[in-house]
């Protein structure tokens, strides 16, 4: 395939009287094939006594790189037919990168309607080589979610001019994506449809995650409608499941950043520790969630903030595992409890954090049961979870009795225990944390002492 071949077609397609290149001939010059090809050429005559030219292009293992969407194909085999203005591609198939796979299961080209291609791909990878084929706007989307693993592709594309619609279904395997979070193995499916014209790009479909992972935590059949409108892509209402629970939440990102939120309600703890704390013994209780998250730091440097609540999942149930909650072996407590020699089950817990761009900063904890409670204390920079080596640091107080009834008589006792702070100190990793205690100075301890229970701090 070279110019001479062109001019040929040129000569042959072109109307009498006609002075620009046909556009049929423009179409084939579009798709860029290179290579060789065999040709069997008929000429029949119309009942107006004019030639028309009819041609069956066989491709012998050509490439191809379409100029509207230039990702190369190779081992190209098949049949091109061109009739008249009309062009049609039957049984063609090539390969993509790696192991990929390309079957073109319509491409044509008529003058009235203009041209259709209609394709299917799988094992393809994320590559440079497919995000700098992609339009302007989706490029932009690809460097933003960093997308590494590979997918399956159904897409058909028709249009004329400079305008173009689409429809696309796209499953992804095992896959890891930023989206203002990062997860890991996604498995999911998209379905989308839209149109490109100019400037203007609009697409509305919908989104299944049969499950992917956030920091080790596993989501299941979350589910959205997708909108996107020239750069800005939303997915307003994200329904799944997490850990026996429910999942909600939405998520905004355009070329300036992204916000979203997440909210979990009714999680099954014991479920996530298995998965959290692979190591650790029985957990047993319900967990809720909030978490809101941003590109742009706010005014105190962060980029998110949530909270989580632990507790029974029904304290009037007569089954004992839906009565009761079991935190005692997360490795923090089970550390704290070997520390003080006060073995105690936390049935109660909430943490307000701040997240930031390397850290998760603990701003509120309060872990309680009948006979202690645990608290932090100090400021913002003293108690946090580096995310890239799970390295933590923390100061808590242990205080004792914190649901002593009120007994007359004796009350001021129990008033006097609940005064008394261990102060501990806790380093380590998440999984594998230290704690040992260590000592205040007589006032430094009046004046926390005058703190407890510490009273909420703005989140």
């Amino acid at each position: 395939i070279d110019d001479a071949l062109i001019d040929a077609l040129v000569e042959l397609f072109r109307e009498k009287g006609q002075t620009e290149k046909p556009a049929v001939v423009r179409f084939i010059e579009d798709l860029n094939i290179t290579g060789t090809i065999g040709i069997d050429a008929r000429l029949a005559a119309t009942e107006q006594g004019e030639n028309v030219w009819g041609v069956e292009i066989s491709l012998e293992g050509c490439a191809m790189n379409y100029t509207k969407f230039p990702y190369p194909v190779s081992d190209l085999t098949g049949t091109v037919i061109i009739d008249g203005t009309d062009l049609e591609f039957q049984g063609v198939q090539g390969r993509a990168e790696g192991q990929g796979k390309v079957m073109l299961t319509e491409a044509s080209y008529a003058a009235e309607q203009g041209w259709r291609v209609a394709l299917s791909a799988r094992t393809v990878p994320f590559t440079a080589t497919l995000r700098n084929a992609l339009p302007q706007a989706l490029m932009a989307r690809f460097d933003a979610a960093k997308p590494d693993g590979v997918f399956d592709i159904d897409i058909a594309l028709q249009g004329k001019d400079e305008a173009f619609s689409f429809q696309c279904a796209m499953d992804l395997h095992d896959t890891s994506l930023d989206l203002g979070l990062h997860f890991d193995k996604v498995n999911a499916r998209v379905d989308f449809s839209g149109l490109l014209q100019g400037d203007k790009r609009r697409a509305n479909g919908s989104l299944r995650v049969d499950s992917l992972l956030w920091k080790d935590a596993r989501f299941n059949d979350l589910t959205t409608s997708v909108q996107f409108v020239n750069d800005r892509l939303v997915l307003p209402n994200l329904r799944g499941l997490f850990y026996g629970g429910s999942v909600e939440g939405s998520l905004s990102v355009t070329e300036a950043g992204y916000e979203g939120q997440v909210q979990v309600r009714g999680a099954d703890l014991g479920e996530l520790g298995r998965t959290a704390f692979p190591k650790a013994g029985q957990l047993q209780g319900a967990i809720d969630g909030e978490l809101v998250f941003y590109s742009q730091p706010d005014r105190n440097g962060q980029i998110g903030r949530g909270r989580v609540d632990v507790a029974a999942f029904d304290a009037t149930s007569s089954d004992p595992k839906r009565r009761e909650a079991k935190l005692a072996e997360v490795p923090l407590f089970s550390q704290i409890f070997a520390t003080t020699k006060n073995p105690q089950n936390f049935d109660e817990g909430h943490v307000f954090f701040w997240l930031g761009p390397d850290r998760l900063t603990i701003r509120e904890m309060d872990f309680v049961s009948d006979a202690a409670r645990v608290e932090v204390f100090g400021g913002d920079d003293e108690n946090y979870i580096i995310y890239d080596t799970a390295e933590m640091r923390m100061k808590l107080f242990f205080t004792i009795a914190p649901r002593a009834p009120t007994i007359p008589g004796i009350q001021q006792i129990f008033d006097l225990l609940k005064q008394i702070l261990f102060p501990l100190y806790v380093t380590g990793t998440l999984n594998s944390p230290k704690v040992e205690p260590f000592s205040l100075e007589q006032k430094d301890l009046d004046s926390q002492r005058d703190q407890f229970p510490r009273p909420p701090r703005e989140n």
